[in-house]
Formats: C-alpha cells, structure tokens, sequence
C-alpha cells in the first residue's frame, strides 16, 4: 500500500511539472510562431517593395536573401506548428525534432548575423559600383535597368550612384545633348545625394532592425529549447513512473 501510494504521489509530482512546463512553452512557442509568420511577412514586403530596381541594379544576391527570409519564416512557422502537435499530444518522437530544429536556428542565425556583419562594412562600396556600372554601361540599352534606374532615382530621390555627376561619364550623358545641357546649366533641378548612400542608408536600418529582431528571437528560442528538453525529460519520467 505504502508504495502504490508512493507511486501515486511520484505521478501526481510528474504531472504538475509537466502541465507547468506545458503551459509555458506553449506561451513561448507561440512567440516562436508568431516570429516566424513576422519573418514572412517582411521578406514578402521587401520583395514586393524592391522588386523593380533591387534585383536589377544589384544583382540577384539581394533579392535572393529576401526570398530566403521569406522562406525560413514559413519554416519556423511550419515548425512551431509541429511544436504544438508535440506539446498537446505529449510525442516526444516531434518534441525531440522540434527542439532539434530549435538548436540548428539558433546556431543558424548567430552564424548569418555575424556573417552580415562583417559584410555590412562594405555594402555601400558594392552598391556604388553596382548602381555605377548600370549607369555607365546599361542606362537606355537596357530597357529593364532604364526602368529601374528610373524608378531607382524617383523613389529614392537621388541621382547618380554616388553623386549626380556620376551621369558626366556615361555613354547616355555625352551622346544626349540635352541631358549635357540640363546637368551643366541647371544642376538645382537634380537630386544631388548618390542613390547608392541612400539604398545603403535603407539597407543598413534594415540589419539593424534584423539585428534586433534577431536578438529577440535567440533569446525566445534558447528560453523555448530548455523548456522542450524539459518537457521531454518529465514525460520519460512519468512513462517510468507510470510502467
């Protein structure tokens, strides 16, 4: 009798750590999910709002980190989903690949801040060589960087990759005789800050919020893996205690 009641009273002890632990990363994992969906949303924003003079202008690097945003914000999303099957049916075969999944972020994302650090140094050189070429090589022979060019510096307004008078040295300037004209008596009627400071000036507010967010999330993620190896731990204790 003393040891069933033994037993008893070790099962009642698992369950209420268990409901605790439960409830509470339930609370977390929902921040998980809802960092995840957030991830999405400014990946497809910065898509959708860059996408005419982004990819052109730069290449497809850029434009190929916003997909890639996109895309693993629909997979912490899609994981915390898998998260709350786990948690509610008490699998721990999904909890083990949940808090696995949870450790390669974390360890993915402390790596590709870093990375984008350490890069951030020489963005505006490779924009303003990037955004030059266009406009030397490619302004009004290609009718796709024409555009983007175009809406480059109407959007931003700018002009030039670092200064207005970038344009003095393309092929456009010296064989449009009304554009000599216009540079050469009227600079007032121009933008005069390069596009390639301001897009550095957007790109670099952007890893800064990145950063943050970042930040926001390791911190939810780390506090998330204790709670799922825990959870994990106290139902392998209750299936002992229940066998």
């Amino acid at each position: 009798m003393a040891k069933y009641q033994g037993i008893r009273n070790e099962k009642q002890r698992y369950c209420c750590s268990k409901e605790c632990i439960k409830a509470v990363l339930i609370f977390f994992n929902l921040l998980v999910a809802l960092c995840g969906l957030a991830v999405c949303i400014l990946g497809v924003w910065l898509l959708l709002s860059r996408r005419n003079y982004i990819s052109v202008l730069t290449g497809e690097m850029f434009f190929l980190s916003h997909f890639l945003l996109t895309a693993c914000g629909g997979l912490i999303f899609a994981f915390a989903v898998l998260g709350f099957v786990g948690i509610f049916l008490n699998r721990i075969r999904l909890l083990s690949v949940y808090t696995g999944f949870l450790v390669a972020l974390l360890i993915v994302e402390c790596a590709v801040c870093a990375i984008g650090f350490v890069f951030a140094g020489s963005l505006q050189t490779r924009l303003q060589e990037s955004v030059k070429e266009s406009l030397l090589n490619r302004y009004r022979i290609d009718p796709d960087v024409t555009r983007a060019v175009d809406r480059l510096h109407s959007e931003l307004k700018c002009c030039g990759s670092v200064s207005w008078r970038d344009w003095r040295e393309s092929a456009y300037y010296w064989n449009n005789s009304r554009a000599t004209t216009t540079e050469e008596s009227h600079p007032s009627n121009i933008f005069h800050q390069g596009c390639a400071v301001r897009m550095a000036q957007q790109l670099y507010l952007n890893l800064l919020a990145v950063a943050l967010c970042a930040l926001g999330m390791a911190i939810v993620l780390l506090l998330s893996i204790v709670l799922a190896c825990s959870l994990i731990h106290t139902l392998r204790e209750l299936r002992l205690a229940t066998k």
